[in-house]
């Protein structure tokens, strides 16, 4: 049996390092691998001639069984799966796939539990399930072909199923720079609106998928959209879904025909039921035109002088004209033929048909304004004096000349008057009393009522134009001068406000850097003096340790002759007491040889031998004795020596202890006084370097200080500039009307502009230029179109509506898949985030393959051209990007947990921030470009540091993932949108709440933000709009219906 050895690790899904032998493998011809009979999975090889392909047949199947735990974010082991070249990389044991060789790879091995620790384990948490036989066999027949990409096929486009009208919530909302147009998405359609009225503006579609007759009209894109940015210009609007980028653009308005013979015009009026119009001129003519070809329908010749209005009766039969020559005059629409007539003995400046058409009311030179009853006496024949006609009614109160008459729509028998004397008079007709007055504060050239009579607009002398409600007579609002410059100036007001903060962040950081300087001067200074003092600590505690060191060596050196005597001492002893007992056995047996040799002298008392014997006998035992007595005083001094060595050593042995207690306390005050020496001396050395830091940071943060003054004089300079230019744009507005839907309200001066306004509010919509000079007069040829005239130009119609159009896709839902991502090809997947860089020239895309690879590209906004990619930004999926407020850095976060910061210029890495524990979903710059925040699935909000790096604050308490947040420039509070639902107002920097957005009743997604406007997107697919400073919502928008095309 062969046995492979592996690191083990944790079980999970599909992990192949492990520590285990493979079973039911033997060893065959050459050592190859066999695969068991009796084990594993059923495998069912295909019958095919063709080779495997990897993106479309084996990724796939892996991706539903292992990739959950080996991807780019989470890869256990080691491995990941999701290409071809990371399975032939394999993880912490190696390849997990041998080309031609299955039974030896271990991605086919574990599958098909032909080796233990199977995948997918039976008790994963994904609800894997194990491969079929097909797939296996499908499996082991890429292995065995060579385990590569597999040969190219044909992409064919992708066969898309229509989605439903209205299908799903809003995912993604966008708002322009200035706040008016704001751009939501529901499943695949994109709806544009008018943020202040909520008017729908335009649904923009894609004349391709329309050619291409889809069953749900008017759609944008194929796929839901998941993404949106406006340009900051406002004209140029982004949406992202699968692998697909699309730029719309708005068309300006644009003159559509020109009326024929209209020139030098000084009165114009249209019909709402055809398409007349009638010019009055000043050489005194009439000019009927059709308006929808421009071409002349009659002439008229009315008056002897300019004319000075005219109006169509109410059923368009007739045509009523006033001048300066006194006269006024009835004309049938049919024919032009004279309908009647009155002479006036003054100039007539104004008419109006009132009473439902039965009267017809005329300012007149001396102030006054009179009711005439219809039809008027037709023209007097010559040499006969005209009949007497007397006015109806006289409406006397104006103290300087009524140049404006037009009828109140909805209530019958009212008038509103307005001229030179400022003052916009509502009348009754039949009392002749003023019911209501406006004042307007100047001369008054100019007066339309919408036709629900609702507002009236008045202009003249006075710059700009004012809004009134008629029910309250209070003004709505006054609106002047050039929107563009204003805006200009709303900008620069941010970029001043933002040079005086980095003006005043700089000044701290010089501050800061100064105090620095101080502050190391002083930790050298007193870093030196506890050197100096651990030196001379050190210097004491070395001298301290020489008279124990030699009282050591003294006692080591009496300790070791103690010690040396004492084993002599003890042998000297120990001779003794053997010669002791020595003599002491020779005493014994001489006294023992005494008293034999006296018994034998006793037996043989004659015996002079015998007795010889015992004389010599008894001479040994008393030397014997003598010696004895001799040698027991060397054992007793032997003994007193032993015991006096004894005493000595322990004396030296105690001793000796005392002096290396000693040596070791002062060695070890020594040594405290070395190690206090070290970190004295380095506290020195970092002292120093902090000081050549501080004195580097100086001089730089005062160039920065110098640099960022000089941008703060010139954005003063621009921001005075601007406010010039702003103060010089509002200049007196001389005609006004509403368009007949009362949408859209508009002006014109001499300055050869029409300009824009909401018709509820009189909020700026928009300027159209190089309508000529002297166009003076406007009127409202249809709901969307007006019609312009005055000057020396002939009068023209002008569309106004807002028409946008789709000017490049990149990529495209039908692009065929590739094998591989291409570095500079379209997006990969879904795309998920979009943002254009503050100059409007870069338009940043983010997505990328799910639990594989997170992807950010840049493209030019001018030819849709790549630009330069992030290599590998994110781990996973990009949610969410914006560019800083200087346009140098992106900031970018992902389903990987990070948010991350890049420069633009070359896609480098500038910080990394870790924290969040679920999917970040959202992230923005404050504008100041020093802090971010984001807004995570772990249902928190996290502010960001981008100097330190460092998390500043975590905003807890939402109950749901926050989805989306936006700091409100320039201010410190961020706005944060959650699936509570919530929508809420926080500051950043002390993390409480400011304000909350009450009215959403499901699952917020998306949120975009301005001064004056908030609009959040919710899975109930509704649009909510709410006033920003106060948190009163204004506008619900339901999903709408399809327009007509």
């Amino acid at each position: 049996m062969h046995v492979l050895w592996f690191k083990r690790v944790s079980r999970s899904i599909c992990t192949f390092v492990f520590l285990f032998p493979i079973l039911g493998i033997s060893a065959g011809t050459g050592g190859m691998l066999k695969l068991s009979a009796a084990e594993g999975l059923a495998v069912k090889l295909p019958m095919r001639p063709d080779a495997v392909r990897f993106q479309d047949e084996i990724l796939p199947l892996l991706s539903g069984s292992c990739t959950a735990c080996h991807n780019q974010k989470i890869h256990e082991g080691g491995l990941i799966l999701d290409s071809v070249k990371a399975i032939l990389t394999g993880g912490d044991s190696g390849p997990s796939v041998v080309p031609g060789k299955p039974v030896e790879s271990l991605v086919y091995l574990r599958a098909s539990h032909r080796l233990e620790d199977f995948m997918p384990p039976t008790d994963n948490k994904v609800g894997a399930k194990n491969l079929s036989a097909e797939q296996l066999g499908l499996l082991e027949q890429w292995i065995q072909e060579g385990a590569t990409v597999g040969p190219k096929i044909e992409r064919k486009p992708i066969a898309w199923k229509s989605l439903p009208l209205g299908s799903g919530g809003v995912l993604t909302v966008a708002m322009s720079n200035e706040g008016r147009l704001t751009a939501a998405a529901r499943g695949g359609r994109i709806s544009l609106y008018n943020t202040s009225s909520a008017e729908l503006l335009a649904t923009l579609i894609d004349p391709s998928m329309v050619a291409a007759d889809m069953p749900v009209p008017d759609t944008s894109h194929r796929d839901p959209v998941a993404s949106l940015a406006i340009a900051p210009s406002g004209d140029l609007v982004a949406s992202g879904s699968f692998r697909t980028i699309k730029l719309w653009k708005k068309i300006p308005p644009a003159r559509l025909l020109e009326l024929a013979d209209t020139a030098a015009a000084t009165a114009i009026d249209s019909t709402a039921i055809d398409t007349l119009t009638v010019t009055g001129l000043t050489d005194g003519r009439l000019i009927l035109s059709d308006r929808s070809k421009g071409t002349v329908v009659r002439t008229i010749n009315a008056h002897k002088a300019a004319v000075t209005d005219v109006e169509f009766s109410l059923d368009g039969a007739m045509i009523f004209s006033s001048s300066r020559d006194g006269s006024l005059r009835a004309w049938k629409t049919a024919d032009g033929t004279p309908a009647g007539e009155l002479i006036r003995t003054g100039e007539v400046h104004s008419l109006a048909l009132v009473s439902g058409g039965a009267q017809l009311a005329s300012a007149e030179s001396d102030f006054v304004i009179r009711v005439w009853s219809l039809p008027l006496p037709p023209a007097p024949v010559e040499g006969i004096a005209p009949p007497v006609v007397m006015p109806l009614k006289e409406l006397k109160g104006s103290t300087q000349a009524v140049v404006s008459l037009t009828e109140m729509p909805v209530v019958a028998g009212q008038l509103v008057s307005a001229g030179v004397d400022g003052v916009v008079r509502l009348w009754s007709i039949e009392t002749a009393a003023v019911l209501k007055q406006f004042a307007h504060g100047g001369a008054v050239t100019g007066l339309s009522i919408r036709a629900d009579a609702t507002r009236l607009a008045s202009v003249g002398t006075v710059p700009g134009i004012k809004l009134w409600d008629i029910a309250s007579g209070q003004l709505v609002l006054e609106s002047k001068g050039d929107i563009r410059i204003a805006d200009r100036l709303k900008s620069a007001d941010i970029a001043l406000i933002l040079a005086k903060e980095n003006v005043e962040y700089s000044k701290a950081q010089v501050a800061a850097a100064e105090k620095a300087v101080l502050t190391a001067a002083e930790e050298i200074k007193k870093t030196s003096e506890a050197m100096a003092a651990a030196e001379k600590a050190m210097a004491e505690k070395t001298e301290a340790v020489k008279a124990p060191t030699l009282a050591k060596s003294e006692a080591e050196k009496a300790a070791a002759q103690s010690t040396a005597a004492m084993p002599v001492a003890v042998e000297a002893h120990a001779a003794a007491v053997k010669s002791a007992a020595a003599i002491v056995a020779a005493l014994e047996g001489a006294t023992a040889s005494v008293a034999a040799a006296t018994k034998t002298v006793e037996v043989s008392p004659g015996d002079a031998g015998a007795l010889e014997t015992l004389k010599a006998f008894q001479a040994a035992a008393a030397a014997a004795t003598v010696a004895k007595t001799a040698t027991d005083e060397t054992v007793k001094q032997a003994t007193a020596h032993v015991e006096r060595s004894k005493v000595k050593l322990d004396e030296t042995t105690k001793k000796l202890a005392e002096a290396v207690k000693a040596f070791d306390a002062a060695e070890q005050a020594r040594k405290q006084a070395e190690t206090g020496l070290a970190s004295a001396k380095r506290a020195v050395e970092f002292a120093q370097q902090a000081s050549k830091q501080a004195d580097l940071q100086v001089p730089l943060q005062k160039t920065l200080q110098t640099q960022v003054e000089a941008t703060l004089v010139a954005q003063d300079a621009t921001q005075k500039q601007v406010t010039q230019e702003n103060t010089a744009s509002e200049k007196p507005l001389l005609t006004v009307a509403f368009s007949q839907d009362g949408s859209l309200l508009v002006a014109s001066g001499t300055d050869g502009r029409a300009y824009l306004f909401g018709g509820t509010d009189a909020k700026p919509q928009g300027i159209i230029d190089g309508i000529g000079d002297g166009r003076t007069l406007i009127d409202a040829a249809s709901a969307k179109q007006i019609l312009v005239a005055g000057g020396p130009a002939l009068a023209g119609i002008w569309n106004a509506a807002s028409v946008w159009s789709l000017e490049r896709t990149i990529g495209g839902e039908q692009t065929p898949p590739t094998d591989e991502d291409i570095a500079d090809g379209p997006p990969v997947d879904i795309v998920t985030a979009l943002a254009f860089s503050p100059d409007g020239k870069l338009l940043a895309s983010g997505g990328g393959h799910s639990s594989r690879s997170g992807e950010i590209k840049l493209w030019n906004t001018a030819d849709g051209a790549f630009v330069r990619g992030i290599t590998t930004p994110h781990s996973d999926t990009v949610t969410s990007l914006e560019f800083s407020y200087a346009g140098d850095m992106l900031a970018s976060c992902g389903t990987d947990r990070f948010v991350k910061v890049h420069k633009v210029a070359d896609a480098t890495l500038v910080k990394a921030f870790e924290g969040h524990t679920g999917h970040v979903l959202g992230v923005s710059w404050q504008a100041n470009g020093r802090r971010l925040a984001s807004a995570g699935a772990d249902k928190v909000i996290k502010i960001w540091d981008l100097v330190s790096g460092e998390q500043q604050r975590t905003i807890a308490g939402l109950t749901k993932e926050a989805t989306a947040i936006r700091f409100l420039s320039p201010s410190e509070e961020v706005l944060a949108a959650s699936g509570d639902p919530t929508v809420r107002i926080y500051n950043a920097t002390s993390g409480g709440t400011v304000r909350q957005f009450e009215g959403a009743v499901d699952f917020v997604q998306s949120i975009a933000v301005d001064k004056a406007f908030l609009v959040a997107g919710s899975q109930d697919g509704k649009l909510r709009i709410w006033n920003t400073a106060t948190g009163v919502i204004v506008h619900t928008i339901e999903p709408s219906a399809a327009p007509s095309k």
